[in-house]
C-alpha cells in the first residue's frame, strides 16, 4: 500500500488558524515580448491568465512584467497587474522583418529592482 493511499483527509491538520488568513501567493512573471494589440499568442495567453487571477484577490498576487515603449503599470485588480518596461537591447536595433521583439541584454537593472520586491 502506497503512502498516498494510506492518507485521509479527515486526519489533515490546517496549517493556519482559521482566524489566521494565509497571505496570497506572489507570483511575478516575465514576458520579453510587447504588450500591443497586435501581440501574438503567448501574450495574450498571460493576459488571459491575468484576467482569471483577478477572481482570486484574496489567494493570489500575480505581476506580468512585459517590454513597452515606457515604463507603466496596469492595475486590472488590486492583486493583479501589468508592469511594462523599456527594454535594454531590443532585437529592433538589430532585425525588422520578426513577428514581435524581444529585450537581448543579460541583465535590465530597473526589472531587478523591481523583483527584489516579490
Amino acid at each position: 500500500m502506497s503512502v498516498i493511499s494510506q492518507l485521509n483527509i479527515k486526519d489533515a491538520m490546517p496549517i493556519a488558524s482559521r482566524a489566521e488568513r494565509p497571505r496570497p501567493l506572489k507570483v511575478g512573471v516575465l514576458v520579453d515580448l510587447a504588450l500591443t494589440p497586435e501581440a501574438g499568442g503567448h501574450v495574450k495567453c498571460w493576459q488571459r491568465l491575468a484576467e482569471a487571477a483577478t477572481g482570486y484577490t484574496d489567494r493570489l498576487d500575480l505581476t506580468v512584467h512585459f517590454n513597452g515603449p515606457e515604463p507603466r503599470r496596469i492595475e486590472l485588480s488590486p492583486s493583479v497587474r501589468y508592469v511594462l518596461l523599456p527594454p535594454v537591447f531590443s532585437t529592433a536595433r538589430l532585425i525588422r522583418q520578426v513577428p514581435d521583439h524581444t529585450d537581448l541584454a543579460p541583465w535590465h537593472p530597473r526589472l531587478a529592482q523591481l523583483a527584489r520586491r516579490l
